[in-house]
């Protein structure tokens, strides 16, 4: 063996010997750091033509257990996946609004697909007895006690939710509450003929 070999051969040692002592030290010194896995230097023999001529670094082996590795890839990839679903669902809540909110989206269908004339008839305001004929009075005290639950002039039966008339509402009060759930000026303005049709279109009644 030359000199220039018996050199070349020395210093490859020298060189696996610095990468060994730095792998080391970087272990020793992340002993307590979390998460951090050991390290180790391979090597291997280094020849030319059938003859040694020195140490080869093959590369650095990280010492890691590959199950709970895989494990900790799913878990981290699944949570990501859980956060996004959740500022999505986030984000739609606050565009579409929550049904305790009357001016949300969502309240709007619930209100469009369950009309408030298909509740219970004990949810419903009973009728006012005061726009009802006495059974002891006379025919004129009737009609004054029926055109002021009715608001109407005269001009109409007030009794009759079937008829149009000048003043809002009519004297049945569930078929009043349930045509002016969906067409409140019925109740603000006139009982007027597209009042009258809507009692049966809305199924509140019978005309």
């Amino acid at each position: 063996m030359s000199i220039s070999s018996a050199l070349s051969t020395a210093l490859t040692g020298l060189a696996a010997s610095s990468r060994m002592a730095e792998v080391t030290a970087s272990n020793v010194s992340n002993a307590l750091t979390e998460g951090y896995a050991r390290r180790e230097v391979q090597l291997s023999a280094r020849t030319l033509g059938g003859t040694g001529v020195g140490v080869a670094i093959k590369g650095i082996t990280r010492h890691v257990n590959h199950v709970l590795l895989q494990d900790l890839r799913l878990s981290t990839s699944g949570q990501g996946a859980r956060d996004m679903t959740a500022g999505f669902l986030s984000r739609v809540e606050a565009s579409v609004g929550t049904p305790d909110n009357p001016a949300s989206l969502s309240a709007r269908i619930a209100d469009a697909f369950f009309p408030p004339f298909f509740m219970p008839p004990s949810m419903i305001a009973p009728p006012d007895d005061t726009g009802e004929m006495s059974d002891t009075g006379g025919s004129d005290t009737g009609s004054t006690g029926e055109a002021e639950s009715t608001g109407t002039d005269g001009g109409a039966a007030a009794d009759d939710c079937c008829t149009a008339h000048d003043g809002p509402g009519c004297a049945d009060a569930t078929i009043e509450a349930c045509v002016c759930a969906q067409d409140d000026l019925c109740c603000s303005s006139s009982w007027d003929d597209v009042c009258v049709s809507e009692v049966a279109s809305f199924g509140c009644g019978t005309c």
